[in-house]
């Protein structure tokens, strides 16, 4: 049996999350009738970083217990892809689900972001 050791920095595995984020909301379409308030500018590109960064650290929050989860990847894997399903995008078409529920809805609702279409 290999041991894996800890990484020094957990960098990797941050962007590793917000790639798969990303994939999963670029597949999505927009639902017509969707809670996107599209008559609102979009916010300054300062703004904006740090409402998705915020975003991220809400995501990073939820998606705390994975790593523990990834010494044992094969075995606990469906865990690990429904915990990151809720944290990146779940609800994200659900108008009476508030901002925390998941990463898309924070950015959707909070940053004004539109990254699907």
């Amino acid at each position: 049996m290999v041991r894996l050791e800890s990484a020094p920095s957990r960098r990797p595995l941050r962007l590793a999350f917000v790639v798969i984020c990303w994939l999963l909301l670029a597949g999505q379409p927009q639902q017509a009738g969707s809670d996107s308030d599209h008559s609102l500018p979009p916010l300054p590109k300062e703004q904006f970083s740090e409402c998705i960064t915020a975003c991220g650290e809400q995501m990073k929050r939820c998606v705390a217990g994975i790593p523990e989860l990834l010494n044992n990847y094969y075995g606990n894997r469906r865990k690990v892809q429904r915990i990151l399903f809720d944290c990146c995008v779940d609800k994200e078409h659900d108008q009476t689900s508030p901002a925390t529920t998941s990463f898309a809805r924070c950015a959707k609702l909070n940053c004004r972001a539109l990254v699907w279409g």
